[in-house]
This record gives C-alpha cells, sequence and structure tokens, in this order.
C-alpha cells in the first residue's frame, strides 16, 4: 500500500540516566511530564505529528517491558498511534532496522517515513511539522534529510554535519558526519560557521533507508546509534537547517532551559515557593511542598524515593550518581 501522508515513528527507548531522580529503570525518560504536568515527552512528541492531513498514524517504538506505560498513553490519543516493541535494547540502528522491515510488510517502497527521538524540545508549535514538509521533496528523490540545529557552544554530546552546497530550496549537501568528537574538535566546528548540530530527526522514503542499512551492514544491523551505523557513512543525505529554536532534552539543565521561567530565571513544575532564589529549575512530584531561600543555580528534584540538590551546571554528572541505572544505556 502506497501512503501519500509521512509515517511518524517514536523512538521511546532510552533511560536518561542524567535525569535521575524522576527517571528511573522503572519509568524512563520518554514517560516523563517534564514540561508540563501529566504530559509525558511521549504526548509531546505524538501531538506533533497529531495532523491527519500531513501524517498517518504514528508507530511507536520500545521495549516490550514498557509497553503497557506506552499503551495507556496510546490509548488517548485521537491520531490512533499503534506500538511495535523491541525484546531486547539494541540501541537507534536495530531498531530503525525493525520498524522498516514491519512497515514494508505493509506499505510500499516510496512511503515516506520519519524517524524521531521524543526527547526534543521546539519552541514553536508546528515547528516539527513545517520542518517536515521542507524535507518530503527531497525525500520522495531518494535522499536521505536530516535537519541540523544552528550549534549553541561547543559540546560534544552532539553530532555535527558539515553542511556543503545547496541542493534545492532548502537543503545543503552533508560534506561530513561526525558522531560526538572531542573537546578540540568541537571547539573548531562550532567556530567555523560550517557545521550544525545533528537534530536526530531522519526523513527518508522507506526503501531508501532499507537499502542503505542492507548496503552498510550485510550480515547484520550492528547494536549502534543509526548516527555510526549509518549516518556517519551516507552517501546521499542532505541537510537541512532548523529554524525554529530546538533541544534535546537529556538532562536537567535542558529541561531548565527549554521550560518557561520566571523574571528571577527560576522553573517549577509541582508544589513550590521561592524566594531569593535565581536560575534554579524545582520539581516536586511527591505533593510535598519545595521552599527555597538564598540560593542560585540549583536543580531540587523531589519524588517518592529521592531528594536531588544540584548545583545546574553538573547537571551532566548526573548519571554518575544514579544508584539504579545503567551509565552506559542513558
Amino acid at each position: 500500500m502506497h501512503e501519500k501522508r509521512i509515517i511518524p515513528v517514536i523512538l521511546a527507548g532510552g533511560e536518561g540516566t542524567r535525569l535521575w531522580p524522576l527517571s528511573s529503570s522503572t519509568l524512563p525518560k520518554p514517560f516523563l511530564s517534564l514540561h508540563k504536568q501529566g504530559v509525558s515527552l511521549l504526548e509531546e512528541t505524538l501531538l506533533r505529528v497529531s495532523d491527519s492531513v500531513q501524517f498517518a498514524p504514528a508507530w511507536v517504538m520500545c521495549h516490550a517491558r514498557f509497553a503497557p506505560l506506552a499503551e495507556d498513553i496510546l490509548s488517548r490519543q485521537a491520531s490512533r498511534p499503534q506500538l511495535l516493541q523491541e525484546q531486547e535494547s539494541r540501541n537507534t540502528a536495530p531498531a530503525i532496522a525493525l520498524a522498516c522491515e514491519h512497515l514494508a510488510t505493509i506499505h510500499s517502497g516510496e512511503t515516506l517515513v520519519a524517524f524521531l527521538p521524543c526527547d526534543h524540545h521546539f519552541a514553536e508549535e508546528g515547528a516539527l511539522a513545517a520542518l517536515l514538509a521542507k524535507g518530503a521533496e527531497a525525500a520522495a528523490a531518494g535522499n536521505i534529510v536530516l535537519f541540523g540545529a544552528p550549534i549553541q557552544h561547543a559540546g560534544t554530546g552532539y553530532g555535527y554535519i558539515r553542511k556543503g552546497e545547496k541542493a534545492g530550496e532548502a537543503a545543503y549537501t552533508m560534506e561530513a558526519f561526525i558522531e560526538k568528537p572531542d573537546a578540540a574538535s568541537a571547539e573548531v566546528f562550532a567556530a567555523s560557521g560550517d557545521y550544525l548540530w545533528n537534530g536526530g530527526i531522519i526523513l527518508c522514503r522507506l526503501d531508501t533507508m532499507r537499502s542503505a542499512l542492507a548496503e552498510h551492514h550485510p550480515d547484520g544491523i550492528p547494536a549502534e546509534s543509526i548516527d555510526t551505523a549509518l549516518l556517519q557513512h551516507s552517501r546521499n543525505a542532505l541537510v537541512i537547517p532548523m529554524e525554529s529554536a530546538w533541544a534535546d532534552v537529556g538532562s536537567w539543565a535542558d529541561v531548565w532551559h527549554t521550560s518557561r521561567r520566571c523574571a528571577d530565571g527560576n522553573a517549577t513544575l509541582g508544589d513550590a515557593q521561592l524566594r531569593d532564589t535565581s536560575g534554579s529549575l524545582i520539581v516536586s512530584q511527591t505533593g510535598q511542598h519545595i521552599t527555597t531561600l538564598g540560593v542560585q543555580d540549583l536543580v531540587i528534584i523531589a519524588t517518592d524515593g529521592h531528594i536531588l540538590i544540584a548545583d545546574r551546571k553538573q547537571a551532566q554528572d548526573i548519571r554518575c550518581i544514579a544508584p539504579d541505572m545503567h551509565p552506559e544505556e542513558g
């Protein structure tokens, strides 16, 4: 069957070790409510692709042990998304390959598929849909279309895309893809003006992705990210720069950056009272009232089992102290 609309495949994996103690081995990152009480990151992503004119019903990929959490969310969506389950978490390349093989039993090869992480934040409503609309023509022509965000700082936790010549109205050729460079290289890339952060969003035809994975990995898909397994080696990738503010919500510092903040730079979720406090993130998931006085740049997270108090500038290091999680998976 040839589906003329874009099929979203939402990758709801990753435990989110840097979002401990709210994120845990039993309640991973996709199912957390970080920006609005009662609305999980997965639900935020589903809402971005809920326009039935542009998008077919989404498929959500998650580990089988989290299927009940996902099914509860999907059952409440008017867009009728469906669930795909992994029996083993092996990273995004195997997850995408599994989704492609399933979709190939239903849809024709020229069907457009958008592979989407569910831990992103867009400042503007409709920004993701507009981006995918920009890339549809190039993807339909057989290209793997990526989307790049302006570099905000020389971070080593991002993939970097070097854009080349214009390739149509909105796209550029991809000259190079460097996944998580060292600090010195990241400084060079950020200063050059020729690079974008990889936004983690892929738009392509179903047969384009299947052929690319088969070409680079004829003996089976490795347990790697799609970035290292495929994108670093791709010869037909294009990149479209993002115009709307975008963030990868991977740490409590990212949650603070992407949340609505008061004049003093504070963001709260739950019951909190702040005095003489600035630049802080306060999250209470227990119903307990949190009061602060005379502090700045803190992250305070209260759950039923733990209370975290940390310097916001050290938010990336929280994975090192998470007691019941696995840093290699976050």
